[in-house]
């Protein structure tokens, strides 16, 4: 089983005292999880072995807001980075309920957010050209949850983890992207006891909405939207 090499561990935000051992626990996990050959996301893998994934625990959910801004910092200015948040503060018996909650932790964000929406970004989710932005700064949020079964690899660990990543880090490289997603996408075929959900587009595509892949159920008749 991998661990996570200290040097390579960041807190984007430091645990309390009386949550370290907790927040080691969730980061241990995290990295068997992400450095398990048989993971489908390999760009997860490299990140979390030079030292790129950031991570942050959050046992209330006043924590989110200022993680949120320390996120957007960060990956303003080191869009290839990647943060993690490990959610505490939330527990649900299901995934239905989770769903629910994801749509609420976008809304806190909103609310939480001192910048406008960019004039020139669609507010509709509806809309392909669509993606959250925080702090001026478009974002790819990935939620992922202990109550995942079959779509094993949106289960990261013990608790509600959000995986954030700057959308447009996406765009960098056209052709490499491209191929790098379509065989991510086989590598699930092959991970999870489910197919890979129809939700999962490019980005612009007329078809292609953004917030559907941002929560993926465990069958394939789950749709997620805001």
């Amino acid at each position: 089983m991998a661990s996570v090499p200290q040097e390579t561990v960041r807190w984007l935000v430091p645990p309390a005292a009386d949550h370290r051992a907790d927040a080691a626990d969730c980061a241990r996990v995290f990295a068997e999880r992400t450095a398990d050959p048989a993971f489908p996301c390999y760009f997860a893998r490299a990140a979390l072995s030079s030292g790129d994934i950031h991570l942050a625990y959050l046992p209330a959910e006043s924590d989110i807001p200022p993680a949120m801004r320390a996120a957007a910092r960060l990956l303003r200015n080191s869009p290839k980075n990647i943060v993690v948040l490990f959610v505490t503060c939330w527990r649900s018996p299901d995934l239905a309920t989770d769903a629910g909650y994801a749509r609420r932790f976008l809304r806190l964000c909103r609310d939480a957010d001192t910048t406008p929406w960019p004039p020139d970004v669609p507010t509709d989710p509806d809309h392909p050209l669509w993606c959250f932005y925080f702090e001026d700064v478009d974002l790819f949020l990935n939620f992922n949850s202990p109550n995942h079964r079959l779509r094993r690899s949106r289960s990261l660990g013990p608790h509600f983890t959000v995986v954030i990543q700057r959308r447009s880090s996406f765009d960098a490289h056209p052709g490499v992207t491209s191929v790098a997603r379509s065989h991510i996408r086989s590598r699930l075929t092959g991970y999870d006891d489910v197919d890979p959900h129809p939700a999962l587009g490019t980005f612009g595509e007329p078809d292609n909405r953004e917030a559907a892949q941002y929560f993926l159920g465990d069958t394939n008749q789950d749709w997620w939207s805001l």
